[in-house]
């Protein structure tokens, strides 16, 4: 029987499998020559990206722009907010995107660490800790108060999903037999949600939010009774015209709620990239773009980052690396002391 870990690699990770080839050492050096002088130059700053992976592999010409991934230990909805962004439109989507890390520590937990050298021109999105879906944010619709990490936003939407009867287009069993979800589409999701009214859509996030973090967006007590009652009426998840005659006239009791309930009454047909427009931001995540050419990284082991970029790149061992790197020194090239000691483990 496979093993959870080789049914995520081998079936879920990727929806269409990204280009790669091994090639000879020989055709490997030329294309590293001509494409990756960017890359080499990181032997000397320390910015080398370092991924693991489950095979041996001398050398490996990968272009992740020509597939689609999902995440690899979530139900996907976070990457699918961050990929339809707007904040973001101009980073590298993670679903064509290859994750590696500055970190030869956290590359080891995923397989045998290779070197990644990306070609010429690759931009890099840099996160400010050694996984992504770590960073927490906050909003007005998630609750007062509330910071939620990344991952657990994910779960928080695909319980407000379920609660709609919104489930996703592709499941899978682990060896517990457990059944996950992976959200794969957000036109799906987008479609199936423009079947709702905007009131039913808040108060079903309200009672998600009550469900999975134990607090509300907003109560009730200064909406008279016949109307709360009404509102409360959600069996078929349908508003009742007394209830949104209401809500039109006096909005909900609270700013969060009324954040919500435009943002879905505004964007019927796209109400789930209005939400990740709102809920993905550079105020609310850290990342950075930077061109590969001018990243430089002298942390060595002291600061782990998560990095992705979205194109072609070859993946190198280390012991081809050490190759590379003696070359480099016969070159008279200066080698990052930290990136010396990182390739000896």
């Amino acid at each position: 029987m496979k093993s959870f870990k080789q049914f995520i690699n081998e079936e879920t990770l990727k929806i269409k499998p990204w280009e790669e080839a091994d090639v000879e050492e020989r055709t490997a050096i030329s294309i590293i020559n001509k494409n990756c002088t960017d890359a080499l130059r990181a032997f000397s700053t320390g910015a080398l990206l370092f991924r693991g992976i489950n095979s041996d592999v001398k050398f490996r010409k990968v272009d992740s722009s020509t597939g689609i991934r999902t995440s690899r230990d979530t139900n996907n909805i976070y990457q699918l907010l961050f990929d339809n962004s707007e904040s973001f439109a101009n980073y590298p989507k993670r679903s064509k995107s290859m994750i590696c890390s500055n970190n030869h520590g956290v590359a080891v937990v995923y397989g045998k660490v290779h070197v990644v050298l990306p070609f010429n021109g690759t931009k890099l999105a840099i996160s400010n800790n050694m996984d992504f879906i770590r960073q927490k944010i906050s909003a007005p619709i998630l609750g007062t108060g509330n910071t939620i990490l990344l991952m657990r936003l994910g779960k928080f939407m695909q319980q407000f999903l379920q609660a709609l009867g919104i489930h996703s287009n592709q499941t899978f069993h682990d060896d517990d037999d457990e059944v996950h979800e992976k959200y794969t589409s957000i036109e799906s999701i987008n479609s199936q949600l423009s079947k709702f009214d905007p009131i039913t859509l808040t108060m079903v996030w309200n009672e998600a939010l009550d469900n999975m973090f134990q607090t509300v967006l907003m109560t009730y007590d200064s909406v008279p009774e016949d109307i709360r009652t009404d509102l409360y009426s959600m069996a078929n998840l349908k508003t009742s015209k007394k209830a949104e005659a209401y809500i039109n006239k006096n909005g909900f009791p609270s700013i969060g709620a009324n954040i919500f309930y435009k943002m879905m009454r505004d964007n019927p047909q796209s109400r789930m990239t209005a939400l990740a427009s709102y809920l993905i931001t550079p105020k609310r995540i850290s990342i950075k773009l930077e061109d590969y050419a001018n990243y430089v990284d002298s942390s060595g082991e002291t600061l782990e980052r998560e990095i992705w970029f979205s194109g072609p790149a070859m993946i190198v061992s280390k012991t081809e690396a050490k190759k590379i790197i003696q070359t480099l020194k016969d070159q008279g090239e200066k080698i990052d002391s930290n990136v010396e000691k990182l390739l000896e483990k």
